[in-house]
């Protein structure tokens, strides 16, 4: 499935909803729709390089409307800019950009089909763009993508609180500005010097199930999500550093377990602690050939991933401000990516990284619809590797946010 036929599916599903939103009597339809905007200003720190300051700003709408007691339609829309530098997670591994700026829209009918079973089929589309340097121009970033998709979500509820939901779906993401001749920086599977041009284009096909279910003063909520990722134009890399007919394919395979529980529920003061667990492993049949060093590296992109992550909530009620709080342990273990020196050498053994990541947040309000709030995150990440000539392994970040929410 390429990209044009997931864009043709959406377009008759679109066609679908306006014809029956438009066929239903007006006068009928219940609107119960919800926006907001965020506008922010902060500061992001990354180990000794001068601060990066800038804006952030986030508008959501959800015109969302019932059509009778058995349909309604949400229509979703966001969008996100991100004007201080952050780390991303980019072709397997940690990469500095300077801007970002997403926008995602969706439709999801909701069809209810009795008291305990509803079916919301969701066509999406996203455009990211992100800029690696100040001098980029937007819309010429390198890793820009557009993702175009579908998927069916199958709810079950089982009583007060409890329910399950099946989700399959696919979709297709495009970087439609990736043409690197860079090996050298990214290793020769991802520039062009291979038959491939597409290279880092591919369909998605996923399945996820999740579960919540209420416990004695709180809720534990669970997921399994599996997913492949079958890429179009990416041929693999050989040992001699040519290409054979094989194209690249991905299988993510990820559970999360997370517990909430009110300790105290009601009063002045309210008090909820959480607690998270999460395990991942991403499987890859492409290898890496380091051109500058003619170094072959078999299963470079694998690796196993765990985190468990401890929060509390604090609301000041009276005050109407609330305090959120959470930390993040996570180690990843690669399964073929050798370690390098600082000049480029390589050990003989695999990479792992352990990070932590600190987050705290204050809400409180300011006019009638408005708050402010204020977040901060620090976030370290260490590594027995410290060649970053493409990927940041070893880094300390430090990001501020203070701004304002006005909400509909």
């Amino acid at each position: 499935m390429n990209a044009e036929s997931v864009r043709a599916v959406c377009r008759r599903w679109l066609t679908v909803c306006g014809v029956t939103a438009l066929a239903v009597n007006a006068g009928a339809v219940r609107w119960d729709w919800y926006a907001y905007g965020d506008a922010a200003g902060g500061g992001y720190f990354y180990g000794d390089k001068p601060g990066s300051y800038g804006a952030a700003l986030t508008l959501t709408a959800i015109p969302a409307f019932s059509v009778s007691e058995r349909l309604s339609i949400v229509p979703f829309y966001s969008f996100e800019y991100r004007g201080v530098r952050d780390v991303r997670d980019l072709l397997g591994g940690g990469t500095l950009v300077q801007q970002a700026m997403t926008s995602t829209v969706y439709v999801k009918p909701v069809f209810t089909l009795d008291g305990a079973w509803k079916l919301k089929p969701r066509f999406g589309y996203t455009n990211q763009l992100l800029r690696e340097t100040q001098d980029e121009e937007w819309y010429r970033g390198l890793f820009d993508y557009t993702r175009t998709g579908f998927a069916l979500e199958v709810e079950r509820s089982l009583g007060d609180r409890a329910r399950v939901t099946v989700s399959p779906g696919f979709f297709y993401v495009d970087f439609y500005n990736y043409d690197s001749i860079a090996a050298s920086r990214y290793g020769l599977e991802l520039s062009t010097a291979g038959p491939g041009r597409d290279l880092l284009n591919f369909t998605g096909y996923e399945l996820s199930l999740e579960g919540r279910l209420p416990v004695s003063g709180g809720t534990v909520s669970s997921a399994l999500y599996l997913l492949q990722r079958a890429f179009t134009d990416q041929h693999l890399v050989t040992e001699d550093g040519a290409f054979s007919r094989d194209v690249r394919s991905d299988v993510v395979v990820a559970a999360q377990v997370t517990a909430t529980r009110a300790v105290r529920p009601t009063g002045p003061v309210t008090l909820a602690v959480r607690a998270g667990l999460d395990l991942g492993v991403t499987s890859s049949n492409q290898n890496h050939y380091d051109a500058a060093r003619m170094r072959y590296v078999p299963d470079f992109y694998g690796y196993l991933e765990g985190s468990v992550r401890p929060g509390i909530a604090v609301g000041f009620n009276r005050l109407r401000v609330s305090l959120d709080a959470d930390y993040a342990l996570t180690g990843r273990v690669y399964s073929g990516r050798l370690a390098q020196d600082a000049q480029g050498a390589y050990a003989d053994h695999r990479v792992n990284t352990v990070s932590h990541l600190f987050r705290a947040s204050v809400r409180f309000p300011l006019f009638r619809s408005l708050e402010g709030f204020f977040t901060q995150t620090y976030l370290v990440s260490v590594a027995n590797t410290h060649f970053e000539q493409a990927y940041a392994y070893n880094y300390a970040a430090y990001h501020v946010l203070c701004g304002v929410r006005y909400g509909l």
